[in-house]
């Protein structure tokens, strides 16, 4: 039969050993979130890179395409560049009225 003390040692070991991994991982946490200095050096940077756009785009058409029961919005420029958009149902609730007539989907 197993002593009591010895499994009052087991879970005194055991617990200890949960604290040491909880204590670690509590400050790997803390050492992975960015610093206030980073996050306003990001915040500050620019989003578009306007050097990789050297001539405007010209959009050609603007299409909503429906799969199933999620909606893509496809526009076309003017020399065959395709953009796929998954258009958000809630947004497009109220965004619809800007599409081609022709692209809404038929009820």
């Amino acid at each position: 039969m197993p002593d009591s003390t010895s499994r009052r040692e087991f879970l005194k070991a055991g617990s200890a050993a949960g604290l040491v991994l909880g204590a670690s991982q509590l400050e790997a946490a803390q050492s992975a979130r960015p610093r206030s200095a980073d996050v306003a050096r990001l915040m500050n940077a620019p989003v578009l890179r306007r050097e990789l756009l050297t001539s405007p785009v010209r959009i050609e058409s603007i299409d909503l395409v429906r799969a199933g029961d999620q909606f893509l919005v496809r526009a076309r420029s003017t020399d065959g560049a395709i953009g796929m958009s998954v258009g958000h149902p809630d947004v497009l609730e109220f965004t619809w009225p800007i599409l081609p007539e022709e692209s809404l989907p038929s009820s």
